[in-house]
């Protein structure tokens, strides 16, 4: 989201959802009872800001929650208000220097203690503040009753050498996300994408390597909409590293079928704990153990110094 204005993320959210629905714009204009012109301007970056009624439309045409599209569109009303109003240049003799009025100097406080929570970056704060004050549950207790989509963020609490500095701590090992995604695109006979299923691959993860237990794991999971997942996901990757989305990635990868298990080089994580019946044994070894074990201490080391 970053330096992006209203507009912008209005307009990039809304080509999401129709790449998501394969539908065009034409399409979406006959089945909201729209002009082309009017979707055109609402799907541009540069248009002029649509309507309530004509973006509750448009997520209707496209099988979306309008829900967070009137939030995109209250903060780009919002930028738009506070956008200086341009002067035209006046035609007659500029007054002299005697004549002008000068306005004071802006208090610093103003930009200090001001404070808007539509903004983009702060609704996203807001959302990783939330997550914060969340119990933890048991790993694998967490997989039978997340049945929704959300952030994820998995903690350990056991007595594994390597990972002493963080056991019991409030610093993940791992942060995830799962989109549901545009339900149009879900048939009667496929599952909803959840957080139980992903929490339920991880345990099976877990129980496949050789020295981890998945009963020594716990999870910190919210359920949001999919619109604040990747930017909630980025903003506590970047607070607290976690070891297992950066030093030692590969956790969260899914067996990629024989072809390349066979070829493919092991990943990290799978390096340092896959067991012998994980799907990455067969793969080409990787860096040594010895060596990812050294990164992992160097990572702590940095991480809480």
């Amino acid at each position: 989201m970053g330096d992006q204005s209203g507009r912008q993320q209005l307009s990039d959210a809304l080509a999401n959802l129709l790449a998501r629905s394969r539908t065009t714009k034409s399409q979406v204009a006959s089945r909201g009872n729209l002009s082309r012109t009017t979707v055109s301007a609402a799907f541009s970056p540069d248009g002029p800001l649509p309507s309530d009624r004509t973006l509750e439309m448009i997520a209707e045409a496209l099988h979306a929650d309008p829900a967070p599209l009137r939030n995109l569109l209250a903060i780009a009303r919002n930028e738009e208000a506070e956008q200086p109003r341009p002067v035209e240049e006046a035609k007659a003799r500029p007054l002299s220097p005697a004549y002008r009025l000068t306005p004071p100097p802006a208090d610093p406080r103003l930009r200090e203690y001001s404070f808007d929570p539509l903004r983009p970056e702060n609704l996203v704060r807001s959302v990783a503040e939330r997550f914060r004050t969340l119990m933890v549950s048991d790993l694998a207790e967490a997989a039978s009753w997340a049945h929704d989509a959300g952030i994820y963020a998995i903690y350990y609490n056991g007595a594994h050498s390597l990972y002493t500095p963080i056991s019991g701590s409030v610093i993940p090992l791992y942060v995830g996300g799962v989109h549901e995604g545009p339900r149009a695109r879900q048939g009667a006979y496929l599952k909803r994408p959840t957080v139980s299923q992903r929490l339920d691959e991880h345990c099976r993860t877990l129980a496949q390597s050789r020295d981890l237990d998945p009963t020594d794991f716990m999870v910190r999971t919210l359920f949001i909409d999919d619109l604040f997942i990747t930017p909630a996901v980025d903003l506590l990757t970047a607070e607290f590293k976690p070891l297992w989305n950066t030093t030692l990635d590969g956790f969260s990868l899914r067996n990629p079928g024989r072809g390349r298990t066979q070829h493919g080089r092991r990943p990290k994580w799978h390096e340092l704990h896959a067991g012998p019946d994980s799907w990455a044994a067969e793969m080409r070894p990787g860096r040594s153990p010895r060596e990812l074990e050294d990164e992992v201490r160097q990572h702590f080391a940095a991480w809480l110094r």
